[in-house]
């Protein structure tokens, strides 16, 4: 069974569901169960019936370990968010999906919240508001007031974060422009793209990741990175990044256009595993038969 992030684009969902399949194929080739957790999608598979049944067991947690200037205020925003995203997809989920996103603001402040909850669409509502409920218990113990937090069960997902998690999640999405990244990357200024909201974060990420995102859209096919070699990048800062050409698809202009969404990767996120890594890129968790 295959849960893809609400947000996520089919196209992405697919990519990322093979991807996962061939990983634990890979790293688990004689195990009757296993569950793997990626960035747009979670698979799992079993000898025995797991179609309806809810696993409400946090295996993976992630949180940001900068905190709130006013952990009251904000721990009450994220509260309110999640528990109206919690009720909206009760009342709206359908057998196909069952996802739910939005933005709170943060009283008093400039700090936007931005909620994402995911379950298995096999579960019944009820089953899934149970699995989101165990993982927002954790919370106030594990990371109060933290600016950021992804939690992982068996059967569902909850994640907050003071920047878009996903385009789709901003009330009017502005995607960001290849064509604005590739003017400001050859005039030497690719911080002009990043989101201001992210001043506080690693720069040095942040550009390698504009880097990597241009050198994936170059027009022929052989100077673009393999899936393989991308994941090198990103977790590497001493592989060498080859100098991009202008992309296929770029065209000149005199307008200025905004861009507001930028994923965190701020280097201040910490993970708590409750169970083995087996790299830096997915996690696989072993359940013996």
């Amino acid at each position: 069974m295959a849960l893809c992030r609400g947000p996520v684009p089919p196209a992405n969902c697919t990519i990322c569901v093979k991807n996962a399949a061939h990983v634990i194929s890979q790293t688990c080739p004689n195990q009757m169960e296993a569950a793997g957790w990626y960035h747009d999608c979670q698979i799992l598979y079993s000898n025995k019936t797991i179609q309806g049944v809810g696993d409400t067991s946090a295996r993976i947690l992630y949180f940001n370990t900068g905190k709130a200037s006013d952990p009251i205020e904000f721990n009450q925003a994220v509260g309110e968010l999640l528990n109206g995203l919690r009720q909206k997809l009760t009342e709206t989920g359908t057998p196909t999906l069952k996802s739910e996103y939005g933005v709170k603001k943060v009283p008093n402040s400039n700090i936007d919240i931005y909620g994402l909850l995911d379950c298995f669409h096999d579960l019944s509502s009820l089953d899934c508001d149970k699995c989101l409920i165990r993982l927002q218990s954790i919370l106030p113990s594990c990371c109060n007031a933290s600016l950021g937090a992804r939690f992982m069960a068996g059967s569902c997902q909850l994640n907050y974060e003071i920047v878009p998690i996903y385009a789709a999640i901003l009330p009017s999405p502005i995607a960001p422009s290849p064509d604005n990244a590739w003017k400001n990357w050859k005039a030497g200024i690719p911080v002009n793209v990043i989101d201001p909201k992210l001043k506080d974060g690693s720069t040095f990420e942040m550009m390698r990741c504009i880097h990597i995102g241009l050198l994936c859209v170059q027009e022929n096919a052989v100077d673009r990175p393999t899936m393989a070699s991308v994941v090198l990048m990103l977790n590497s800062s001493s592989f060498t990044l080859s100098v991009p050409s202008e992309p296929a698809f770029f065209m000149h202009s005199n307008i200025e256009e905004a861009n507001n969404v930028v994923k965190p990767n701020d280097g201040h996120m910490k993970s708590t595993s409750l169970e083995p890594s087996v790299n830096e890129v997915s996690i696989t968790v072993l359940r013996p038969r």
